[in-house]
């Protein structure tokens, strides 16, 4: 089994924040987790306060939360997990997510702290893709479409939708 990413479409009328992030960026993807083969998952969220490794049970016992499936075409997630394991603890980038709110490009203006779209392309980019790709400012639907580039041919994409219960 490959690394994925998970896109969470949140269906929560509660959250403001995912609210406004969806209404931004004109998708219904509002997070992005990345999850590897042993079923750790490794982002950066407000939630876990930054950037957190845990366990895929967490995603799947959230409630209103849908989570669009891609697996990632890489021979070799290693690079990734370890640069989740470098940087754990690192602060989330609040105020990026609030510049995205407003409708503007983020500044970066703690080079230590990570969005979930952020922390998940410069953790993959480690595994040698992405070279020409700056990770700051990644928005959550770009990095679907770049996960979506990964596919050698149409004949070989897939995803699946899993459903927290």
């Amino acid at each position: 089994m490959k690394a994925e990413l998970w896109f969470k479409i949140n269906k929560s009328r509660k959250n403001w924040l995912s609210r406004i992030i969806s209404w931004r960026q004109s998708s219904p993807f509002v997070h992005v987790e990345l999850v590897f083969p042993d079923d750790r998952i490794a982002c950066s969220s407000v939630i876990g306060k930054g950037v957190r490794i845990t366990s895929t049970d967490e995603l799947l016992s959230e409630k209103d939360a849908e989570w669009f499936v891609v697996p990632l075409q890489i021979e070799n997630p290693v690079p990734a997990l370890s640069w989740f394991f470098r940087n754990e603890g690192a602060p989330y980038d609040m105020a990026s997510i609030l510049e995205i709110g407003a409708g503007r490009s983020p500044e970066r203006l703690e080079n230590q702290a990570w969005y979930c779209s952020e922390a998940c392309c410069e953790a993959i980019k480690q595994c040698g893709v992405w070279p020409a790709v700056s990770s700051h400012g990644v928005k959550v639907d770009t990095l679907y479409y770049l996960a979506l580039g990964l596919f050698k041919s149409r004949d070989s994409l897939y995803v699946r939708i899993e459903v927290a219960q």
